[in-house]
């Protein structure tokens, strides 16, 4: 193929994956032609794309071609020295021109299967290296310094691309965050608990939703004031999102009301993480003011009070309603014969 033509295939495939760029916050489908269109013009062996995990800080294969799909998800390697490291820190392209006069750094670079060349570009953003684009062939000297024009701009794109997904996923996130709290706002929790509801009616599950309301908070308002009530309710936000498990979700019901779904629970051990916050709460000082405060809680239990939405929501409002006439700061459920409370 010319080099005229070659340009003309580039810059087609490059109009492709921009406008897939403009239409889609998903980086998967412009990481799978960024890949695919590079292995087509290069006729190369493997073309992935690894990245780095924020959360472990360790590689992983994100996309790829020419790879099995045991391998791409069991690749897990960390960023020692060497050259991958180096690219990572400086940015800078690796190339092989013959793997057989660099076999450490063939070795290293490899990933399912031995090449002759190989190249690896940093994807880079914002001055961050957040991976790199891998790019291997059977044939020594298939990539040369003329062709970095070529692969450095897919490898952008492929960075741009992981970017916007990364900066779309934070948007929704916080979209979904009540920023006064930090719990899940009320509107993306109901449909969580729509979607675990239908889940437990099909595995024949049970589940728990407590509901709790603070029993002293116009007087935390009064007497501290506005940007002290924010304090706490930031922080008791805090408080409650680190006292449940993973799988539980917590939401900001109203100004000083809260409720935690815990699915596929026993109805004892709803009853004992109830037990549990309450305490918590009365034990804890909140702000530089050393306010103390404590919750009246009522529990909802799927299915025995209530199959839907709304009929468990209302039985759980009732239960925290008689924890009040009770005398506050308590735990009510309607279908045990005490209240719980250790005050």
């Amino acid at each position: 193929m010319s080099a005229q033509m070659t340009i003309e295939r580039c810059l087609r495939y490059i109009a492709e994956i921009t406008s897939t760029l403009s239409s889609s916050h998903q980086a998967e489908r412009v990481l799978h032609l960024v890949v695919d269109r590079l292995v087509r013009i290069y006729q190369c062996q493997t073309g992935a794309v690894i990245t780095i995990n924020p959360r472990t800080e360790y590689l992983q294969m994100t996309n790829a071609c020419g790879i099995s799909l045991t391998f791409a998800k069991q690749f897990h390697r960390t960023i020692n020295m060497g050259a991958v490291a180096n690219l990572i820190w400086t940015g800078r392209v690796v190339m092989i021109h013959d793997a057989a006069t660099e076999p450490e750094k063939a070795e290293e670079l490899k990933l399912e299967h031995p090449f002759s060349s190989c190249i690896c570009i940093p994807l880079t953003i914002n001055h961050r290296t957040t991976g790199y684009l891998h790019l291997d062939s059977l044939q020594s000297y298939a990539f040369n310094n003329n062709d970095l024009l070529i692969l450095t701009t897919f490898a952008q794109l492929a960075a741009i691309a992981l970017d916007r997904a990364r900066l779309y996923d934070e948007v929704l996130r916080l979209e979904r965050i009540d920023h006064e709290s930090g719990l899940e706002k009320y509107s993306f929790f109901i449909e969580r608990l729509q979607e675990l509801i239908e889940r437990a009616l099909r595995f024949n599950e049970t589940m728990g939703l407590i509901f709790f309301d603070i029993d002293n908070y116009k007087d935390i308002v009064n007497t501290y004031g506005y940007e002290q009530s924010l304090k706490f309710i930031k922080e008791f936000g805090t408080l409650i999102r680190r006292s449940i498990r993973p799988i539980d979700l917590a939401s900001r019901f109203g100004t000083d009301e809260f409720i935690i779904l815990h699915p596929n629970t026993p109805t004892s051990v709803v009853l004992d993480q109830a037990e549990q916050i309450r305490k918590l709460v009365a034990d804890t000082t909140f702000t530089d003011k050393n306010i103390h405060t404590t919750i009246s809680i009522g529990v909802g239990i799927y299915p025995h009070d209530g199959s839907d939405v709304q009929t468990l929501m209302i039985n759980a409002k009732n239960a925290v309603i008689e924890a009040q006439r009770s005398g506050r700061n308590m735990v009510y459920y309607s279908r045990r014969p005490t209240y719980i409370s250790t005050r």
